[in-house]
């Protein structure tokens, strides 16, 4: 092979050993951590709104008449009531899944809310929609971003998809009421005017 022959004779012969240097493979860099995941955005503190949302423990007949307003206070306290969509448009697309996954609200699960403070959809207030099927009650579902086709999405926000049923019982979406922002600290009072020197 490449000009060498290989065989084998009868000695005693002198002859030199080919010997082959082996290299060491280098070891492969050790891989880096994966990224901590991000802190839930639970915390009032940690929502760009200071708003705390917290889901029911109990599931609420969709068709009640008193607006879910009572579920909140009642598993929480009175210084909660019931989230409104728009409270949800007040936090970042961005901040949205944390805050999901730290309320535990996972895909495709839902809530009862309120929009424009109206638990009621009025779009199907017509041709006596109401009267045939009942109040269709808004909710919100966690779609991801990916509503099936059979749903009358009236909006969509962060992975959450808004839309009206009627007839279901569901956790209500709750939300705190931050508390108004301090007053501003009040100036400070001018220095006395300088006293005139006495003349004599």
């Amino acid at each position: 092979h490449g000009g060498l022959t290989l065989g084998y004779g009868a000695g005693p012969w002198l002859v030199s050993v080919m010997c082959v240097y082996q290299l060491r493979a280098s070891s492969p860099p050790s891989p880096s951590p994966p990224p901590s995941p991000p802190a839930p955005l639970t915390s009032p503190l940690s929502l760009p709104t200071n708003r705390l949302f917290r889901l029911t423990f109990e599931s609420y007949d969709q068709d009640s008449a008193f607006g879910y307003a009572e579920a909140c206070t009642n598993e929480f306290g009175h210084n909660y009531r019931t989230a409104d969509w728009d409270d949800l448009l007040s936090i970042p697309a961005a901040h949205m899944s944390a805050m999901l996954d730290g309320i535990g609200l996972f895909a495709p699960d839902g809530a009862l809310l309120t929009r424009h403070g109206s638990p009621t959809d009025a779009r199907w207030a017509h041709a006596g929609e109401m009267a045939n099927q009942g109040w269709r009650r808004w909710i919100t579902m966690r779609h991801d971003g990916r509503p099936p086709a059979n749903w009358n999405v009236a909006d969509q926000h962060g992975g959450l998809t808004l839309g009206s049923l009627n007839g279901l019982l569901m956790s209500v979406m709750c939300t705190n009421q931050p508390p108004p922002p301090s007053p501003p600290p009040a100036p400070s009072p001018p220095p006395p005017p300088a006293l005139s020197p006495e003349i004599t």
